[in-house]
C-alpha cells in the first residue's frame, strides 16, 4: 500500500512538472492563435494520442460512455480550459497560475461534501502553506504584481479554476469505480473535444494559427493533455482528490513561474543581431 501511495505522489509529481510548462506555452501561442480553437485542437491531439495507445493495448471499454459522470467531467473539463484560455489572453502567467491554484480550497470543500473526505488537520495545513508558498512564488515576493493583467482576464481564470476543481472531484468518482484509468482519460479528452466544437463554432472569428501556435498546441497536445492528463489520473486513483492537489502546488506553481520568467527575459532581452 505504501509502495502504491510513493508512486502515485512520483506521478503527481511528474504530472506537475509537465503542466508547469503548460501556461507559458498557452500564453505563446495564444499569440497566434484563437483560445477556443487553440484548446479544440490541443485535446483532439490528445485524444488521437491516446486512442491510439488505447487500440493497441485493447483497453478500449464502450460501456464507460453510459456513466454521466464522465459526460459531466467532459463537460466541465471544456469549459474550464476554454475559460482559461480566454483569460490568459488578458491576464498575465503568472496571475494565472495564482488564480487558477486558489482551486484547492473548493477542491477541499467539494471533496469534503461529495466524496466524504475527512480534512484532518494536517491536510488544512497542507492547503494554507501550499496557498502560501503558491502567492510568494508566483508573484516573486511581489504582491504588487497580482493587480497586473485585466479584471475580466483574472475572473475568468479563477472561474476557470473553480469548474477545475468540480471536474477533478467527479473525476475522481468516477476512478475510485474501478475503470481503466486510460479509457477514462481518453473518454474524458473525447468528450471535451464533444463540448468544445460547439463552443469554438459559436466563438471562434479567426482560425488561423500562425507563428508559435502550432508548436504551443502540439506541446500542450501531447505533453501537456496526453502524457500529463494520464499520469495524473494514475496518481488521483490511489490517494485523496486534496492530498493530490497539494502534491501538485509545490511542483506546478513554481516550474510555471520559472518557466515564464525565463520567457519573459528572453522576449524582451535584445537580439544578438540588433544595431547597439
Amino acid at each position: 500500500m505504501a509502495a502504491n501511495v510513493g508512486r502515485s505522489e512520483g506521478l503527481l509529481l511528474m504530472t506537475g512538472a509537465l503542466w508547469g510548462t503548460a501556461y507559458v506555452a498557452i500564453k505563446v501561442g495564444l499569440m497566434d492563435g484563437d483560445p477556443y480553437l487553440f484548446a479544440l485542437l490541443r485535446f483532439i491531439l490528445g485524444s488521437a494520442v491516446l486512442f491510439a495507445f488505447i487500440a493497441y493495448t485493447k483497453r478500449y471499454d464502450h460501456s464507460l460512455f453510459r456513466d454521466r459522470t464522465i459526460w459531466l467531467v467532459g463537460l466541465l473539463n471544456a469549459l474550464c480550459i476554454a475559460l482559461q484560455n480566454v483569460g490568459i489572453t488578458m491576464t498575465t502567467a503568472t496571475n494565472a497560475v495564482l488564480l487558477f491554484n486558489i482551486n484547492v480550497g473548493f477542491v477541499a470543500i467539494l471533496a469534503a461534501v461529495i466524496l466524504k473526505d475527512k480534512l484532518a488537520r494536517r491536510v488544512l495545513v497542507g492547503l494554507f502553506t501550499g496557498m502560501v508558498g503558491v502567492l510568494l512564488i508566483s508573484t516573486n515576493g511581489d504582491l504588487s504584481t497580482i493587480y497586473s493583467g485585466t479584471f475580466q482576464g483574472n475572473l475568468l481564470v479563477l472561474l476557470s479554476g473553480i469548474l477545475w476543481a468540480f471536474c477533478t472531484v467527479y473525476l475522481k468518482r468516477v476512478l475510485d469505480r474501478g475503470k481503466d484509468v486510460t479509457m477514462v482519460t481518453g473518454a474524458m479528452f473525447l468528450l471535451s473535444v464533444v463540448f468544445l466544437l460547439p463552443i469554438t463554432a459559436v466563438f471562434t472569428t479567426n482560425y488561423a494559427m500562425d507563428g508559435a501556435a502550432w508548436p504551443s498546441v502540439i506541446w500542450t497536445g501531447v505533453v501537456c493533455t496526453g502524457i500529463a492528463y494520464l499520469t495524473y489520473n494514475l496518481g488521483l486513483r490511489r490517494v485523496s482528490v486534496t492530498i493530490a492537489t497539494i502534491i501538485l502546488l509545490s511542483k506546478w506553481s513554481s516550474l510555471c513561474s520559472l518557466h515564464y520568467c525565463s520567457w519573459e527575459r528572453s522576449r524582451l532581452a535584445p537580439s544578438p543581431w540588433e544595431a547597439d
